[in-house]
């Protein structure tokens, strides 16, 4: 798909040097491109790039655009080709070459078949909900959760307890699925309430606010839910009442009075604290990591339909593959906006686990388990030729005292590079489960375009010199850490630079 914005003062979608030189011609693309919704107007009405249509839909099909998603149906752009093929501004050949990949497409779709031998045509809710893949769906939501925090609660010990489920995401179906997400099946839809109401000895719900963006908050409500509580769990988050495509959150902070909800809830319970966020984007959320009364944090993204369900196999650590959790975090989460740079400021500067400077609240790649890992026996080569890979292997043990899963990761890192180069690089991670006391090898191939440095003006080149690897269940060297160890070692490239190529 060929975006909103300009690159090099083109437009993407008019863009012939992206769409064919590069993705074509350099690195073998064979499918179609799709322009983003109103992607091929914006160029007449944003970008002025062109000033009319029969222009801009040659412009866009000249330079490798096979398809316009338009915001009118009935007169789009590219209801201009005819005039364009009329005018000598685009030649026939061309045109079937873009509609070929188009007809393709919906020949491999069955759409030209008769519907007797379509087996799309065949698919319904009995199959889309079948068993199986309802169990994929909890084995999604179980596997992408991330233990932020734990004191120990989790897993819960006992289920006779007297629980208080309170915050606007206990019980809201339609904000646990993320943005352009499938439509929910209420039949199949589980949530925190629904599937804890009658797990627990005594269960209350207080959701404290109407919606999520809790600009009204109930406070007696919420005080009455959680003051006998032996067990407080404070569901918060966003959803896409508060952040999906053109609606963007000004901020970190957590919605309206879902703060304050939690400031509220460690002041009037006695018992334990856990807190499940769901959001895309981090949140500010420095209160709940440091606060001693919140005993544990589990950061849940969007879990779709098995929500409920999952979250009942974390508390408990059910038999259910996945329920200890094992998940890492996809970004680095700062501990403020003050550590966000300006959308305008393109440099690198402190984007990203690569060119962050400051410390974060929780670094990429972070998760913890209610088991401990440990690593040991990392081999590898101490010298490569320019152009080689690299293989390098580490032993893993599961020490208990719960069977789970460790997402073993691999991070580069170039000692005297000619150019900047990230601080450190992932090149390669592997999830595994592993039973108490089991150990089992993981190994990675380092490949020489991972060990590559951008040149101006040059490409990626691999140069010769030293390089360090770290593998361990997170990044090394981090403020916020897991118990167990990374390793490293270092190996030195030899040889002559070698050009690896202008892209890779």
């Amino acid at each position: 798909m060929c975006s909103y914005n300009k690159i090099n003062g083109i437009p993407a979608c008019a863009n012939q040097k992206l769409l064919t030189s590069i993705a074509r011609e350099e690195m073998g693309f064979t499918g179609y491109f799709i322009s983003d919704q109103g992607a091929v107007e914006n160029i007449i009405s944003a970008h002025k790039y062109f000033n009319n249509s029969v222009d801009t839909a040659a412009g866009c099909l000249n330079a490798g655009l096979n398809l316009e998603l338009s915001n009118s149906i009935d007169n789009n752009v590219f209801t201009y080709l005819g005039d364009a093929l009329n005018a000598g501004k685009i030649d026939k050949s061309t045109l079937y070459e873009r509609a070929k990949p188009l007809f393709y497409t919906r020949m491999r779709l069955g759409e030209f078949d008769p519907a007797e031998m379509d087996p799309y045509s065949k698919l319904d809710l009995s199959v889309v909900q079948s068993e199986e893949h309802r169990s994929i769906s909890l084995d999604a939501a179980l596997r992408s959760f991330v233990l932020l925090r734990n004191d120990g609660v989790l897993p819960l010990k006992t289920l006779d307890l007297n629980v208080a489920l309170v915050g606007p995401m206990a019980d809201n179906p339609s904000q646990q699925f993320g943005d352009y997400s499938a439509d929910m099946e209420s039949e199949f839809t589980t949530t925190p309430l629904s599937s804890l109401k009658s797990v627990f000895s005594q269960v209350t719900h207080e959701s404290g606010c109407v919606d999520n963006k809790c600009a009204f908050y109930y406070r007696g409500r919420v005080k009455k839910a959680v003051e006998s509580a032996d067990l407080a769990v404070v569901f918060l988050g966003t959803g896409n009442d508060v952040e999906s495509e053109g609606n963007d959150r000004a901020n970190m902070e957590l919605p309206g009075f879902q703060a304050q909800l939690l400031y509220d809830v460690v002041e009037f319970t006695q018992g334990s604290v856990v807190l499940f966020l769901f959001n895309a984007g981090p949140v500010n959320i420095t209160f709940a990591k440091y606060h001693p009364r919140i005993s544990a944090i589990v950061e849940c993204f969007f879990p779709a339909q098995a929500t409920g369900d999952a979250v009942k196999a974390l508390l408990s650590n059910s038999p259910i593959a996945g329920s200890n959790p094992g998940g890492r975090l996809p970004f680095t989460w700062p501990a403020s906006l003050n550590d966000v740079p300006p959308i305008t400021n393109y440099s690198m500067v402190n984007r990203t686990y690569r060119y962050f400077e400051g410390v974060p609240l929780y670094p990429f790649g972070y998760g913890l388990s209610f088991s401990a890992f440990a690593y040991n026996g990392i081999t590898l080569n101490q010298s490569i030729h320019v152009g080689d890979n690299l293989t390098v292997s580490v032993t893993v043990k599961n020490l208990g005292p719960y069977d789970g899963d460790e997402v073993t990761q691999a991070y580069l890192q170039w000692l005297n590079a000619s150019v900047l180069t990230p601080h450190l690089q992932l090149v390669g991670f592997e999830r595994n489960s592993l039973r108490v006391g089991e150990q089992r090898q993981v190994q990675f191939t380092v490949t020489s375009s991972q060990m590559a440095v951008y040149v101006e003006d040059k490409g990626f080149i691999v140069e010769p010199g030293p390089m360090r690897i770290y593998v361990g269940g997170q990044q090394p060297n981090q403020e916020t850490h897991i118990d167990s160890n990374v390793l490293h070692g270092c190996f030195t490239i030899v040889g002559q630079s070698k050009l690896i190529g202008q892209y890779i």
